[in-house]
């Protein structure tokens, strides 16, 4: 936060005081995290200080009203990111220099020490069944307040039999974390269904439904599939004592599990040995917000955020909380559904049941009232060899997490929260070693330091003609500014027969805001500008293209034509061959690419780019070069493409189609 001091206070320094402050009282051109944009007097309307003052909404401002304030609520929290958090071993259920679960010096080092940013369980010198350990965002203190925002990223590195648990829990009336830790029960003997935590198990599963009513053609944004039992209002919210996160004991049902009985779902990406990343956000909201409401209704409708409607994009999500100093207006009410239209309205729930409805007991009309809570997300990040890369969510769109928790008969407030790792095997052989990161995955993959597999899926052939199927479109977010050139690499992984044949018809570049920048369409031989290298790029059965975007960027490249061979790209209208290729590429007319399976009717006769796989040497690749192309990040890279073959010989969906990019230095 920056104070705004007593002079020299100039539009420009108060927009920056405020950008630092994480204001979100004030107007929404204020909101653009820019210090350079347009400001008026008028925007600071309703913007709140540290010191419990504010400017009122309306009437005249002066400039002594900002004189030594700090922008920001007296609310607010604190705000940590992954580089701040540390193992403690004053917090592991296991923990000492001879235990089973404690912080090492590095990830391969056994030696213990007190506080690290990797911990290690081991299956040696076992007392208890499900041994876990509390991160620290501060030195030596493990309290995530329940006003404050904070991430971490940990690598998981796991061993057989892959049950771990990742999440959060709260303190549960304990006097102190080491209280908590060396409690008989909660980081020794407890796993991860647990109500007194909200976690995510690496069988593959989440245990708290989140707030959001979904519907069965939901497509989950980490496995691109359809999810099945999803949530409904049988489930949504939080549940006092029933729900995860909700209570000091006994174990969750299923039933309030993401997804619910679908306890694999996530299996293939998180019950392995191959390193991934696992995030953890928290973000406070405390939102001022005016609507109409009518005397014994339990909607509040026209609701404005600054004298706009409420938007999508405001940050007020079904589940929070509600508040208002107006009489009459309901105790324990929450956000249960929110509907966006012209005029955005709400329905308010009961936070302690997460069922029916609450009320407004006080007169009809316009109300001032708050909407706040902290949403907690899981994510996930694959590895690779530049490292962590594209998170994505997993689990619930968002989970708002319980204000009270249930303890015997009575419901008590929750005061902090830690975020934790452990086992969740009664076997006791598990191993497994934890990584707190130092920052962040990048929001955008790298792609100029190692190529990015984008096929979107194996087809089976069932005929023995060509396919005669749409084409699939991957989409490849980026974060690059400049003038570059494309890269896009075939790599063999299955039989060196025309079974291998990869056939891409078309590459499109979009901005941020989905319009279309450059269109190649290859159903001509002319035109389009790309370039083959000639050359069969050795390579290995290990995942990954056989070279670099740096290395592909120092080869030459000659025009591409119809003459196939299995070092270069070709042009083709058909294969000849059975169970592969396609019957045709796509229109030149062909407008915005759609993202996803199947989106881009075929044509025959017209021509698309392939590698000739028949003869070619195992685990080999061949790359080509698109024209220089000025790229923002943001940027979306859009790729028509089909991998098509028999069953009993498919190729790897996760290791066959690579797009990379380096800048252009043609013209330096």
């Amino acid at each position: 936060m920056a104070s705004i001091g007593t002079q020299n206070i100039s539009f420009s320094g108060l927009k920056a005081a405020y950008v630092a402050g994480g204001g979100s009282t004030a107007n929404n051109n204020l909101k653009d995290g820019e210090t350079d944009t347009e400001v008026k007097l008028s925007y600071f309307y309703s913007s709140e200080f540290t010191d419990d003052s504010s400017i009122g909404a309306q009437g005249i401002i002066s400039v002594s009203d900002f004189k030594n304030k700090t922008f920001g609520s007296s609310s607010e929290g604190n705000v940590y990111s992954t580089s701040d958090f540390n193992f403690n071993d004053d917090f592991s259920g296991e923990g000492g220099n001879t235990d089973r679960l404690y912080p090492v010096l590095s990830p391969t080092s056994s030696t213990s020490t007190s506080s690290s940013k990797y911990a290690r369980l081991f299956n040696t010198n076992v007392d208890y069944s499900y041994p876990c350990i509390l991160l620290c965002p501060q030195s030596g203190d493990p309290t995530i307040e329940t006003t404050d925002d904070a991430e971490v990223w940990i690598k998981m590195q796991l061993n057989s039999p892959y049950h771990y648990q990742v999440g959060i829990i709260h303190k549960q009336g304990e006097s102190s974390w080491s209280d908590l830790a060396s409690d008989a029960n909660i980081l020794r003997y407890r796993h991860t269904t647990y109500k007194d935590r909200i976690a995510l198990h690496t069988y593959g599963y989440v245990t708290h439904a989140g707030h959001d009513v979904e519907s069965s053609t939901k497509t989950d944004e980490l496995m691109n599939t359809t999810i099945t039992n999803e949530t409904t209002t049988s489930n949504y919210h939080n549940r006092i004592g029933t729900t995860a996160g909700s209570s000091d004991g006994n174990t969750l049902s299923s039933t309030y599990y993401y997804l619910q009985s679908d306890v694999d779902f996530y299996q293939s990406k998180t019950h392995t040995s191959s390193d991934y990343y696992i995030g953890m956000k928290l973000n406070y909201y405390e939102i001022t917000l005016t609507g109409t409401v009518s005397s014994s209704s339990s909607t509040i409708s026209n609701i404005q955020l600054d004298g706009s409607q409420l938007t999508s994009t405001d940050n007020v999500y079904t589940g929070m909380y509600l508040s208002s100093t107006e009489s009459g207006f309901p105790d324990d009410a929450m956000v249960q559904s929110i509907t966006y239209y012209t005029s955005t309205s709400l329905v308010m729930g009961n936070e302690l049941t997460g069922t029916g409805t609450k009320n407004h007991d006080g007169s009809s009309g316009t109300i001032t009232f708050k909407a706040l809570g902290q949403r907690l997300e899981f994510q996930y990040a694959i590895h690779h060899a530049g490292g962590a890369a594209v998170p994505k969510n997993i689990g619930p769109n968002h989970i708002i997490l319980p204000r009270k928790y249930q303890s015997g008969d009575s419901n008590l407030d929750i005061d902090s929260w830690a975020f934790f790792v452990g086992d969740s095997s009664s076997h006791w052989v598990n191993t497994a070693t934890f990584s707190i990161q130092t920052s962040n995955p990048s929001l955008y993959p790298d792609i100029t330091s190692d190529f990015l597999e984008i096929s979107n899926r194996f087809i089976s052939a069932t005929s023995w003609s060509d396919y005669t199927g749409a084409y699939d479109v991957s989409e490849t977010e980026i974060g690059l500014s400049g003038s570059y050139r494309l890269y896009i690499g075939i790599k063999i992984t299955s039989s060196v027969t025309y079974y291998n044949d990869i056939c891409i018809a078309g590459v499109q570049v979009l901005n941020s805001s989905n319009s279309i920048k450059e269109t190649w369409i290859f159903n001509t031989t002319s035109g389009d500008n790309w370039e083959t290298h000639d050359e069969q790029l050795s390579g290995s059965s290990t995942t990954g293209f056989p070279i670099s975007p740096y290395t592909a960027s120092g080869k030459s490249y000659t025009g591409i034509s119809t003459s196939s061979g299995v070092d270069k790209f070709s042009y083709a209208s058909s294969t000849s061959s059975y169970y592969t290729g396609a019957a045709g590429g796509i229109s030149g007319d062909t407008g915005t690419f759609t993202v996803g399976n199947g989106k881009i009717s075929q044509v025959g006769s017209a021509n698309y780019l392939y590698r000739e796989a028949s003869g070619s040497t195992a685990y080999s690749g061949v790359v080509m070069q698109s024209p220089a192309i000025t790229l923002a990040s943001g940027d979306k890279i859009r790729v028509a493409h089909l991998m098509v073959g028999p069953s009993n010989y498919q190729m790897n969906a996760d290791d066959s189609l690579y797009l990379g990019a380096y800048a252009d230095n043609s013209g330096s």
